[in-house]
């Protein structure tokens, strides 16, 4: 589990997904929705981590059969 974890990129991955949490909420405000662009942002994050975290699953998976 150890040599899989290491090959995942997650640091470069994290800061992905905090840039575009912060990318999509300034767009919300620029627009003036004010609080609705960090609600915009939040799902947005949260259906990407969740297919992110479904394909590593499956990826590791795969990983352990090999």
């Amino acid at each position: 589990m150890r040599n899989f974890l290491k090959m995942l990129p997650y640091k470069p991955a994290l800061m992905v997904y905090v840039f575009v949490f912060l990318a999509l909420t300034v767009i919300g405000k620029l627009f003036e929705y004010g609080w609705y662009g960090f609600k915009f942002s939040i799902p947005i994050i949260l259906v990407s981590l969740i297919i992110d975290l479904f394909v590593t699953y499956k990826m590791y998976k795969k990983w352990r059969k090999n």
